[in-house]
């Protein structure tokens, strides 16, 4: 074995372990919600469930944005939290290492779902989200997220901060559309939500 590939390895497992060591990140624009009640979507708006269920990674907070750049929440390992959506098409961008986005056609007075999942990156941790489709194995599992504790959005102070790094926000927003464009059509498959998968 070459001496790159056994510093590769070694740096692998020193990440890995990492990941399950220390305490888990908190974010300052997310506020447990100390008793969470049934939300349901209202008659003008989409409700959209966006779940980080794993604590992979748990020292990494994964923030997400609209196709405009505006603020959605923060994605904290083993937690979830809703958003209310327009309805229409469109686009979230989950923001870390890199940028990797999904596209929605949300229907008023539906509720959706969408999952972050952590993955490994060359610094730092990397997120992906997957459409939670009806009919597939991520719609079975979304029945065990009810117990996952609940954050609410602080979205001024979220806002806030996406103002003051703006520059950092609007290329974020750009490489999270093109890495969309690039998705072969097997992969938007698990990246596409439809207005029919909501509920």
């Amino acid at each position: 074995m070459s001496v790159f590939n056994r510093v590769w390895i070694l740096a692998s497992m020193l990440v890995l372990s990492a990941w399950s060591m220390g305490c888990a990140a908190t974010s300052d624009y997310m506020k447990p919600v100390v008793t969470p009640t049934a939300r349901t979507a209202p008659a003008d708006k989409a409700l959209v469930w966006i779940a980080r269920p794993s604590n992979m990674a748990n020292r990494v907070i994964f923030q997400v944005m609209d196709e405009k750049g505006k603020f959605i929440g923060d994605a904290v390992p083993g937690s979830r939290f809703a958003v209310l959506m327009d309805p229409g098409e469109h686009m979230l961008i989950v923001w870390s290492e890199s940028q990797e986005a999904l596209k929605g056609t949300f229907a008023a007075g539906k509720t959706y779902y969408v999952q972050v999942n952590a993955k490994m990156g060359a610094w730092k941790a990397r997120a992906s989200l997957y459409a939670v489709k009806k009919g597939t194995d991520l719609w079975k599992e979304k029945d065990s997220w009810k117990d996952l504790p609940v954050l609410e959005v602080d979205t001024a102070k979220g806002q806030a901060y996406f103002d003051s790094i703006k520059v950092d926000v609007d290329d974020a927003l750009l490489n999270g559309k093109k890495q969309f464009e690039g998705y072969s059509a097997e992969d938007k498959k698990d990246v596409v939500l439809v207005a029919e998968d909501g509920e």
